[in-house]
């Protein structure tokens, strides 16, 4: 995603108030997911959903915990159900 598309995706979360659970389909390296995250404060986070067949790229579940961890995330929050979508 570009910056601009980012910004559109933040500006969205936070005007919709965060209400329900969120889902990401197809996460690459959870990059965009982390941007998602980072849109609410850690005490008015939604629940946050990935749904990606993890085939991507070799690792791609291990990566993308990593790069949440990395973040300041805790990837055991996050439902990542491995399928297609």
């Amino acid at each position: 995603m570009s910056v601009e598309e980012h910004r559109l995706l933040i500006e969205i979360l936070r005007t919709d108030h965060g209400a329900g659970t969120h889902l990401e389909i197809g996460t690459a390296a959870g990059g965009t997911l982390c941007t998602m995250l980072k849109a609410f404060p850690a005490t008015a986070r939604p629940r946050f959903a990935v749904v990606d067949t993890m085939r991507y790229f070799p690792r791609q579940l291990e990566v993308v915990k990593q790069n949440l961890a990395q973040q300041g995330f805790d990837p055991e929050q996050i439902d990542i159900r491995i399928s297609k979508s």
